[in-house]
């Protein structure tokens, strides 16, 4: 009976759809390549159109995101850049110079294998200016996003900002493969994180979410044919479950064996002991540690900072 109920709703749901986009060709779009699973919503769910009110809020923020895409950097400064059959390994800033300063010097050092460049994508004209300085002194690309339209969301803004550099950067410079790492992730050790890409298409740390997973858009890895053969998306899939990134789950990863690939092992651990993991979390992901942003409690916020400081120090010098 609620599966009868289902299939009514569902056609009262489409109909509001249709009528709303007036436009049938927008709506089979919209079915086969917005990030909703239509079996995942209950009778009541129908009855509620939150499918149709669903698909027409991805619909919405895709049409931001490619309006967006289209969009010039307001700002840009070339440093030391390599040649197409390079490995480039973009980093998206936000507001902290002194996390790139740390990071391009350790990428330079330790991961000799890419070409290290900078999206900004601060909301300030101080935070941009203080991190393109620091691109300048260390002779690394950098490019300023456009404003952003998601400036009060900071995952969806995360995702539009990816999403720009991959048509900006990676797609224009056609490089042998691409990579997006997070301001706050600093390599310790001489590794290459592109070279599983010589036995398979993407490499990361993978997150879960119920059955699904994704590669996190602060550590990913791909085959540049990927780019040039699919739409990929960074941006999140919210009705799925997935945070930034995700919106590549329909287009790439529910396409490969999860348990076939190689993935980076991570961990966390408190940053100081006597406080629990939650209050101060750092980050191992493989050679690489992560301070895992400014999450815990806001108190201690300094300390773990100037702990990670103390740590990439002694690799700096």
């Amino acid at each position: 009976m609620l599966a009868n109920k289902g299939t009514t709703s569902q056609r009262f749901a489409v109909r509001d759809l249709k009528r709303h986009t007036g436009n049938k060709q927008l709506l089979q779009t919209s079915m086969q390549s917005m990030d909703v699973d239509l079996r995942s919503y209950s009778a009541v769910n129908w009855l509620k159109l939150q499918p149709a009110i669903h698909i027409l809020k991805t619909a919405r923020y895709r049409r931001i995101d490619r309006q967006y895409r289209k969009q010039p950097p307001r700002a840009s400064v070339l440093g030391r850049s390599a040649g197409p059959e390079s490995n480039l390994l973009i980093s998206i800033g936000f507001e902290d110079a002194e996390l790139i300063d740390w990071q391009s010097r350790l990428v330079r050092r330790y991961v000799p294998s890419a070409e290290y460049v900078v999206v900004d994508n601060s909301t300030s004209e101080k935070g941009a200016q203080a991190i393109r300085i620091i691109c300048e002194k260390n002779g690394c690309d950098y490019f300023l996003t456009p404003a952003n339209p998601w400036c009060a969301f900071p995952s969806r803004s995360h995702g539009a900002a990816i999403n720009w550099a991959l048509d900006n950067v990676v797609r224009l410079r056609k490089p042998r493969a691409f990579g997006f790492i997070d301001t706050d992730i600093f390599p310790l050790e001489l590794t290459n994180p592109f070279a599983p890409l010589d036995r398979q298409d993407f490499f990361g740390v993978v997150r879960h979410a119920a059955a699904r997973w994704y590669l996190w858009a602060g550590f990913c890895f791909f085959h540049f044919s990927l780019a040039e053969k699919l739409p990929l998306n960074f941006s999140q899939a919210w009705f799925l479950g997935l945070d930034t990134g995700g919106a590549n789950w329909n287009v790439l990863y529910k396409h490969y064996v999860l348990s076939s690939l190689e993935k980076v092992e991570t961990s966390f651990f408190s940053f100081k002991q006597g406080i629990d993991l939650a209050d101060g979390p750092l980050q191992k992901c493989g050679p690489w540690i992560h301070e895992v942003g400014q999450m815990g409690r806001p108190d201690l916020y300094p300390e773990k900072r100037q702990t990670l400081k103390r740590l990439l120090e002694q690799h700096l010098n």
